[in-house]
């Protein structure tokens, strides 16, 4: 019966949890304006959103399938704004300033508290310069941006994987993410392309009502250290004309895979698993025509094992393997 198996009724029970998980409405509204004034090289952006926010979440969400649910209702509004000033002088140099914050509401319940999650809301400072290099020959092309910020988001929503609860999340207090990052692109005679980037994040869990224990470890997922690099040159004349290759390298540093209170209760101290460290390698091999462009690109060339994430002493995953994609494309 390889076409029509029949299975046995006892195995229907495991299918699912057999309770109900969440039922949630969400209904949201909002206006917003923007306006941009220019004053000689000095460029000045000012907007505002104003938002209300009813929702309607099940309470108990784990209560059996076959109960009624308990309804909450929940009641938001909230005005959000971004300014920011640019001046962009006759080299190229622009430095600018921002100051933004946002409001966005989350669906789900909390698992601690029984609650329909609160929105969350964040204040993000943002100074840096921007080039774009004139003066340089026609056919050098020169771009390169560096940036500091702080960010600070409250209400931060977590995953509670290995607690008693197998699903579910909760809601911390206030995050805070500071760091910079810098970037080049170049283009140099149509020949040689260049792409680098470096940042660094620094984040903290500055407060948590319902997991103290997780107030001073970094976010999850969120490595301190990012570095790519990838050059490419074409071949413009000879037998080689419209021949290119490229290659590059990506590191990524060690990030936790959870926060101490996600973590399962044998690890030492609760601590969270840290794992991602990798660094990889791209390559691509493309051939150009008027109209065609036929293209072999590899990530991963070196298909470099590595455990991406550790939510706990299980539930890991692997980072993404070799691949290599050809592609032909044609323009028109």
């Amino acid at each position: 019966m390889p076409f029509d198996p029949v299975y046995s009724r006892a195995a229907a029970q495991y299918l699912d949890f057999g309770t109900r998980y969440n039922q949630q409405r969400l209904k949201q509204t909002g206006v917003y304006g923007q306006d941009q004034i220019a004053i000689g090289h000095l460029y000045l952006l000012a907007s505002g959103r104003y938002d209300w926010i009813n929702a309607r979440s099940a309470m108990n969400v784990f209560a059996p399938v076959t109960s009624d649910p308990d309804f909450g209702d929940q009641k938001q509004h909230k005005f959000t704004y971004h300014l920011g000033a640019n001046y962009v002088t006759d080299a190229g140099i622009a430095p600018y300033i921002s100051y933004s914050t946002s409001f966005e509401p989350v669906l789900g319940t909390d698992i601690v508290t029984d609650r329909a999650f609160k929105p969350t809301s964040t204040k993000q400072w943002e100074g840096g310069v921007k080039m774009d290099a004139r003066g340089l020959p026609k056919d050098v092309k020169l771009f390169a941006t560096a940036a500091l910020f702080d960010i600070k988001q409250k209400n931060f929503v977590t995953a509670q994987n290995g607690q008693t609860n197998v699903v579910g999340s909760t809601q911390g207090g206030l995050v805070e993410v500071w760091g910079g990052e810098v970037e080049l692109v170049a283009r140099i005679h149509e020949q040689l392309s260049i792409n680098a980037s470096y940042s660094y994040n620094h984040s903290e869990v500055k407060s948590s009502p319902n997991a103290a224990g997780d107030i001073g470890f970094p976010l999850p997922t969120t490595p301190k250290h990012k570095l790519s690099l990838f050059t490419d040159y074409t071949f413009q004349q000879g037998m080689l004309a419209g021949f290119g290759l490229g290659g590059g390298v990506r590191y990524n540093s060690k990030s936790a895979g959870g926060l101490p209170s996600t973590t399962y209760p044998q690890l030492a101290a609760g601590q969270p698993i840290f794992t991602g460290q990798a660094t990889l390698f791209d390559a691509i091999l493309h051939y150009d025509l008027p109209h065609w462009r036929i293209a072999v690109n590899g990530s991963n060339i070196l298909d470099k094992k590595y455990v991406a994430r550790c939510s706990g002493t299980y539930g890991c995953v692997y980072g993404a393997g070799r691949q290599v994609i050809g592609t032909v494309t044609y323009k028109f």
